[in-house]
């Protein structure tokens, strides 16, 4: 048995009924902050955490800045549980369905139950409601009045089973179910080390002759007849030093106890006070520490840990609590029979290779004893240590009413072209590119070049992306398809925020007199189209392009594709396409760096003088040269574009790409003067990508 999902309605940020889908086994949950994590982690508290408050406060309820509704109907707060037998599972269910026999949906395999929360407004005040808010408009004095003259008269209830029956839950069916908790925010020194400690004390019982409880194939009497004799040893054992402190008080305590004799405290001659006592296992558990032992015999107390790995230890304890309390022979029936544990923010304590550890034994090793694990987290680390499918998104959408997305569950695992990007995403979500999923927006690139030195571009142009929450994920090439579905809106696993896909043109040509389609090559932008009755072209190889054409489309609101114009091919052409005069863009990494200086300083002599000084053996030099007569007969413009082509091409023939996105980067963040022109595609990418 699992929960399938929550239905959460008024309740924190969660204004309209809200469904969160859950799997079995991991369930991460990620987003903003304020996007509904800990909402949610509230929710399952309040449900199953027989510690945590089932009557809430003002501030829970979910604000709507119209109180119109509220005028007749006060406002509410409902979760619902819904609960479904996990049909993969060897394990029995006997006891899981004789406790939510009562809760029951649906009894068919796989069985379905229910459990609601409701905290209400009993009908009864419903008229002295109305009558107090019926002119009430402003939303401040509304909360107000409600806290402090209805909110007492509020009630909380559990129901079972479909919620119209009104049948009310048995408690002791209730707290047959458990969650254990994990504060983000935890002292677990208190709650751990010293043996005075509930869970360490609560540990230490159960284990107490494991070796024996652990013996599945020996009958309980004979066990707990061990058990017994161990017991009356330890007495014996305990007496035998209680006896030795009573001697060695036999004086002192007639001298301690002398000053009550004589202020009469006794009523007659023969009473007297003496000390006596006696010690069970459970008082010397308090004895007991938490050590780390050495190997060199040095054996040093917990305190000396780091913080995380105490709160490794604390999780270890947890989860021995909750073999502990599944364990039918030790229990009976108040033995849990279906466990969760939670836990907010691991990264809060951890090291990013104890999060990966953490999590791969939770995700792994732990369905013996817990049924279902929830974590709250803001790390990359760990959501880069998971599986896609156990990664659960919450979000904004622009009413500020939260969206859930479940990118594991975008891809349709019956089309194989889904397997294979579904694939490529899991690989890809690495610990650096894992912030995909934390941005609030979104700009996908081809290469290195255009991650380092668009941030740079988006602050020239007075959008730092960081104030709008954008990051820059570089795919290492024409990937796009792969990530595609994880934002498509006709999708309702998708995730729904703002994405630009930025890619390049790169045209290609072939010649005629071949008919193979790999017979295709790279084109410069110069060369497009000026040799048609040698050449074949295509303006654009990209196959985004021309299976997603309208991605590129202006009207698109949430997912585009941004594109070179037709006089360029990629980033670095077009860079300098729009700066064909900016020797700042000469860094020291570019080759034939004085041949490009040269050329740009050409540029405002006629073509033939910029082709004359073009150096090298190349075919792209040769084939430039072998055109002049060609291109000096164009018109003006379209010399203007032609040279233009011929200086960037030269540049992007001459990038060493990781070392001059980081001079580029430099040289654009410096340029106080604004000498350096953002290239249009780019500039349009940023102005959409943060508008609101």
């Amino acid at each position: 048995m699992y929960i399938e999902h929550l239905e959460i309605e008024g309740y924190g940020v969660f204004k309209d009924k809200t469904k969160i889908k859950f799997n079995k086994g991991l369930n991460v949950l990620i987003g903003a902050n304020n996007s509904g994590k800990s909402t949610v982690m509230n929710a399952l508290r309040i449900l199953l955490d027989k510690n945590f408050k089932k009557k809430l406060d003002i501030a829970d309820f979910s604000r709507k800045t119209d109180i119109t509704s509220y005028k007749k109907t006060p406002p509410q707060v409902t979760i619902k549980m819904f609960l479904i037998e996990d049909v993969d599972s060897d394990t029995t269910y006997s006891d899981e369905l004789v406790t939510v026999a009562n809760w029951l949906t649906e009894i068919d395999n796989p069985f379905r139950a229910q459990l609601t929360y409701r905290f209400y407004l009993p009908e009864k005040e419903l008229d002295m409601y109305q009558e107090e808010f019926e002119k009430i408009e402003d939303c401040d004095v509304f909360w107000d009045k409600l806290e402090h003259i209805f909110l007492r008269k509020y009630r909380h209830e559990f129901l079972v089973g479909h919620p119209e029956h009104n049948n009310k839950v048995n408690y002791d069916e209730l707290n047959r179910l458990s969650l254990h908790f994990v504060d983000a925010i935890r002292d677990v020194e208190r709650d751990m080390f010293k043996g005075s400690s509930n869970l360490l004390k609560e540990v230490i019982h159960f284990f107490l002759d494991y070796d024996l409880k652990d013996e599945s194939n020996r009958e309980v009497e004979e066990v707990n007849e061990e058990v017994e004799k161990f017991q009356r040893e330890f007495k014996e054992y305990s007496m035998k030093l209680i006896r030795n402190l009573k001697k060695r008080m036999e004086n002192g305590q007639e001298e301690i106890f002398k000053y009550s004799t004589k202020m009469g405290a006794h009523k007659t001659d023969d009473e007297s006070l003496e000390l006596d006592g006696s010690l069970s296992e459970v008082e010397l558990y308090s004895a007991l520490r938490l050590i780390i032992k050495k190997e060199t015999g040095i054996n040093l107390p917990v305190t000396h840990n780091g913080l995380g790995y105490n709160n490794l230890i604390f999780i270890s304890l947890l989860l021995a609590k909750m073999q502990k309390d599944r364990n039918k022979n030790y229990l009976g029936e108040n033995s849990s029979v279906f466990s969760v544990l939670a836990v907010e923010e691991p990264e809060a304590h951890l090291h990013p290779n104890m999060q990966y550890r953490f999590l791969k034994y939770l995700s792994e090793e732990q369905d013996k004893e817990v049924n279902q694990i929830f974590i709250t987290t803001h790390s990359p680390n760990i959501t880069a240590a998971i599986d896609l499918d156990s990664i659960i998104l919450l979000q904004h959408d622009v009413n500020d009413n939260v969206q859930v997305a479940y990118p594991g569950n975008v891809f349709d695992m019956k089309d194989p072209k889904d397997v294979t990007s579904k694939k490529y995403v899991q690989r890809f979500l690495d610990v650096t590119k894992a912030d995909m999923l934390f941005a609030d927006r979104i700009m996908f690139v081809e290469g290195i070049t255009e991650q380092m030195v668009i941030p740079a571009f988006a602050r020239k142009l007075e959008c730092p992306l960081e104030d709008y929450y954008i990051s820059v994920i570089n795919l290492g090439g024409r990937y796009f398809n792969h990530f595609l579905k994880l934002f498509d809106e006709d999708n309702e696993n998708a995730i729904r925020k703002k994405v630009a896909f930025i890619t390049d043109r790169d045209p290609l040509r072939k010649k005629k007199t071949s008919n193979s389609n790999n017979d295709y090559k790279k084109c410069p932008a110069v060369l497009l189209n000026m040799d048609k009755d040698n050449y074949t072209y295509e303006d654009i190889s990209n196959p985004m392009w021309k299976k997603r054409r309208n991605l590129f489309d202006t009207g698109n609101q949430k997912v585009r594709g941004f594109i070179q114009c037709e006089d360029s091919t990629t980033f670095e052409d077009a860079l300098i396409y729009a700066n064909p005069t900016c020797t700042e863009l000469i860094v020291e990494s570019i080759s034939n760096s004085r041949e490009i200086e040269i050329l740009m300083d050409y540029f405002d002599k006629d073509i033939e003088y910029l082709i004359n000084e073009l150096i090298g053996s190349s075919k792209f030099v040769a084939e430039i040269k072998g055109m002049k007569e060609c291109m000096s007969r164009e018109s003006v413009d379209k010399k203007e574009i032609l040279k233009k082509q011929i200086i960037s091409h030269r540049y992007l023939m001459s990038v060493s790409k990781g070392e001059t996105a980081q001079e580029l980067t430099m040289v654009i963040m410096e340029d106080k003067d604004k000498k350096i022109q953002v290239p249009c595609y780019i500039k349009e990418a940023i102005n959409w990508i943060a508008e609101n």
